[in-house]
């Protein structure tokens, strides 16, 4: 059995028969239905996103501080949920940018306490 090989052939039919699929008027309905929902879907809407200016974020940050009737104000006074991601982001780095600036201090009285910052002398 060494050096037998099965052999095989495959025979194509000339005339094959041609069967055609059996639609219904609701299946086509429902089939143009899904891709008028699909084009509406992928239709074209262009987002601009608004720029956040972070000197501008800064100089509201001094302004609430200046503004406010304690010389301390809580770190999540400076944050608005509304903005978004984006300008929660940008708030921070407008934040840790005065910090670094030497023009805020932020002070924690405890481990685990509220986190104040107010403005430097």
């Amino acid at each position: 059995n060494r050096d037998v090989f099965i052999a095989s052939a495959k025979k194509d039919d000339p005339n094959p028969p041609n069967v055609l699929p059996k639609v219904t008027l609701q299946q086509l309905t429902r089939a143009f239905q899904s891709v008028l929902e699909r084009a509406h879907v992928n239709q074209l809407h262009q987002v601009t996103r608004e720029t956040m200016s972070m000197r501008e974020r800064m100089t509201n940050i001094l302004k609430k501080l200046n503004d406010s009737n304690n010389d301390f104000l809580r770190i999540e006074e400076l944050f608005t949920v509304q903005e978004g991601r984006m300008g929660l982001v940008v708030t921070f780095i407008a934040l840790l940018e005065l910090c670094r600036d030497d023009m805020l201090v932020v002070v924690q009285n405890e481990a685990f306490s509220a986190i104040h910052i107010k403005r430097a002398a």
